[in-house]
């Protein structure tokens, strides 16, 4: 009986962790809905195949590569284009990209991305349609 049920749970556990690594991040076009200042045109899209972000951070586009495992990801360092905005708008720049590197994790709900990082803070996309 015993090894049974370590054969049940040996299953249900590789059943779980299975369904945790087959978590996929979305390819397209997510505009960020969850910042300050709603000027700011703020996006990000994953390319799944090459493991690379990119998009427009309110002045500058950024670009990097990513790391996933299941629902948790992390990003490299973000390169960026060298331009300056107003004042208001690099502010918000600064913010994001600042944000985004604390990103650990994510999940989906309906058309929303939600990048989340520690302490319960979270950045907000919206799928560009």
């Amino acid at each position: 009986m015993k090894k049974l049920i370590l054969a049940f749970s040996l299953i249900i556990f590789a059943v779980a962790c299975n369904r945790a690594s087959d978590v996929v991040l979305p390819e397209g076009e997510y505009k960020y809905i969850s910042g300050v200042d709603k000027s700011a045109e703020i996006t990000i899209a994953f390319d799944t195949k090459e493991k690379r972000f990119y998009g427009t951070s309110g002045v500058n586009r950024y670009f990097g590569s990513y790391e996933q495992d299941g629902s948790n990801i992390s990003f490299s360092p973000v390169g960026t284009t060298m331009m300056a905005g107003p004042e208001n708008l690099m502010k918000a720049e600064r913010e994001y990209l600042g944000d985004l590197a604390k990103v650990n994790a994510f999940k989906i709900e309906d058309k929303d991305l939600i990048l989340k990082t520690p302490n319960d803070g979270s950045l907000i996309f919206h799928k560009v349609e």
